[in-house]
């Protein structure tokens, strides 16, 4: 029952995309409808003639005749030649009524069939030209047949014993013309209104859509402004860490100590780590997340100029992917003081390898930093801390701050691993 019910619905919506209007939907589903009906009740009508009479080959031919052109009609619904299939289906009604007035009407079915053709005609074109000129096609047809009839030139005629049938026909023509003409006025009214409330919901449609554009275009404006407000606060934000920065240069040149000079360098490679992220954001289109690749090889590049007597090789295998700005500067401050610790402390200024990964899979970002130097101490203490031990300290303070977990390992140099959400 069900595979029924959907091959009729195919039927029905044969030729029906998604953008039709749902005036033109019903037009098209009568047209099917009328088309799936005639073959249903064609078809059964001719198996009872084949088993009543047995094989006839005008009755064969009159019944294969209107299926081929029924089919013709699903055909040009489909590829969208609906003003064809229209033209058809008039036709066969046609057709259909001369048949009727010329073989089989000994009463007044044909008077009914020119009344349904005439509502076929409402139902399914859409100018009242058409309407018009079908229907006085079907009202010659049917005149001329009755007058054909009337003088015993068609047959089946008319039983002599029935005289007024002649008068009977005549004054349906009369009456049925009136009611038709009354039905196409209020066809026509119907669509009049029809066409009224469309074209006024079209005009508030288009006064709808005019304030949305307005409305978008001043966004549009808005966050283009906003743009280039976030463009100009990362870049003030840049230059004052810049500044700051210069101030450190500037406190460097003094003659310092040994320890001093490096606490303040380093203060200065952690001011730089932020910095450059918000550097990145002025140079970027995306205000909100940052590319990592690009940004861990400038940080990279710069930890390594500011510690030019240790000659270290260095190997990123950086995935490509963005992070917002606030785990961004996490990030980049641990790799900062990883690699800054490999410099210092992990070569004794000879040269080494160091090799950063930062990988995104499943949800999850892992940083990886390894060196091939002389790793941690066997008397090192992860709760101590004292000044040497700031930078791993910093590094768990902020792996924290990233919701995430460090690892550390000392074999043959020292590697750090830290796992958190994306």
């Amino acid at each position: 029952m069900t595979k029924v019910s959907s091959f009729v619905k195919m039927i029905l919506n044969t030729g029906i995309e998604g953008g039709t209007a749902p005036f033109d939907k019903r037009r098209i589903q009568l047209i099917n409808f009328i088309v799936l009906i005639s073959i249903t009740v064609g078809t059964i009508s001719e198996i009872f003639a084949l088993y009543s009479l047995g094989f006839v080959w005008e009755g064969f031919l009159m019944y294969l005749s209107p299926m081929i052109l029924l089919v013709a009609i699903l055909y040009l619904n489909s590829i969208k030649k609906y003003d064809f299939g229209r033209i058809a289906i008039a036709v066969l009604a046609n057709v259909t009524l001369f048949i009727l007035m010329a073989y089989w009407d000994s009463n007044l079915r044909a008077s009914q069939f020119y009344f349904v053709n005439f509502v076929i005609y409402l139902a399914i074109f859409e100018k009242y030209k058409s309407i018009i000129f079908w229907s006085i096609v079907t009202f010659g047809i049917f005149v001329i047949g009755t007058y054909l009839q009337v003088y015993h030139i068609f047959t089946p005629v008319f039983a002599p014993e029935s005289k007024m049938i002649p008068f009977f026909r005549f004054m349906f023509i009369i009456i049925t013309s009136i009611f038709l003409f009354l039905f196409t006025l209020f066809f026509k009214k119907g669509n009049d209104d029809y066409q009224k409330t469309l074209n006024h919901t079209n005009e508030k449609l288009q006064s709808a859509l005019k304030t949305i554009n307005e409305r978008n275009l001043k966004l549009q404006e808005n966050i283009s402004e906003k743009e280039v407000l976030i463009q100009e606060i990362n870049h003030r934000v840049k230059n004052n860490l810049q500044v700051i920065s210069s101030l450190f240069d500037l406190q460097l040149d003094k003659n310092l100590n040994d320890k001093s000079h490096k606490i303040l360098q380093e203060c200065k490679n952690r001011v730089n780590a932020i910095s450059l992220v918000h550097e990145k954001l002025y140079l970027s289109t995306n205000f909100e997340q940052i590319d990592l690749k690009g940004y861990v090889s400038d940080l990279i590049l710069n930890i390594s100029q500011s510690h030019v007597t240790t000659k270290v090789s260095t190997k990123l295998f950086i995935s490509n992917f963005r992070l917002n700005m606030d785990n961004t500067i996490y990030i980049g401050l641990i790799i900062n003081e990883l690699v800054t610790n490999c410099y210092k402390y992990a070569f004794e200024g000879n040269k080494g390898k160091l090799m950063i990964s930062l990988q995104k899979k499943e949800g999850i970002i892992s940083l990886v930093v390894q060196d091939n130097g002389s790793g941690l101490p066997n008397d090192f203490n992860f709760e101590s801390s004292t000044e040497s031990e700031l930078g791993i300290n910093l590094v768990r303070m902020l792996t924290r701050q990233l919701k995430g977990e460090s690892q550390f390992e000392s074999d043959k140099g020292l590697k750090v691993t830290i796992n958190f959400a994306a």
